[in-house]
């Protein structure tokens, strides 16, 4: 007669933080952010924009040396539709953030039209509202950004 034994080893293994993906970008709903210091939100988005996202978004903002004097680094290769309750508070936000540029790459024709046109009447009305930036890519943000500071 054979008996069976079984031994069960118990171990503590760290769980993961679900809010950090392997490259130090944290979540917001699809899309991930990463403050880079001294200056930098670097935002990938993935998919639609909803309120919450954007407002966890712009509360990087505050993690920042100098929140004046930062960029968000926007890369809309892969983004969806952006919500009216979205798009509102990102007209709100531009009154009461103090962001030197939005920098985005990946962008489509039409998002750069239709961005570009609602930004330019903010600007009409609010003349200290963040520049929008459009490049091809990453590297080109990434040097606009680095020109600009220089400006500065």
């Amino acid at each position: 007669m054979t008996t069976k034994t079984t031994l069960t080893i118990w171990f503590e293994v760290p769980m993961p933080d679900p809010n950090e993906t392997p490259d130090d970008f944290q979540m917001a709903g699809p899309h991930r952010i990463r403050v880079e210091l001294p200056d930098i939100v670097h935002v990938k988005l993935e998919g639609d924009v909803q309120l919450e996202h954007i407002r966890a978004m712009y509360s990087r903002l505050d993690d920042m040396p100098n929140p004046n004097r930062s960029y968000l680094l926007r890369d809309a290769r892969r983004v969806g539709e952006i919500t009216p309750k979205a798009r509102e508070f990102l007209v709100k936000a531009s009154e009461q953030t103090h962001v030197a540029a939005v920098v985005t790459f990946g962008s489509s024709f039409h998002a750069r039209v239709l961005l570009t046109m609602v930004v330019s009447a903010v600007r009409v009305l609010r003349p200290s509202s963040p520049r929008l930036v459009f490049v091809k890519t990453e590297q080109d943000a990434r040097a606009w950004i680095e020109e600009d500071r220089k400006r500065r």
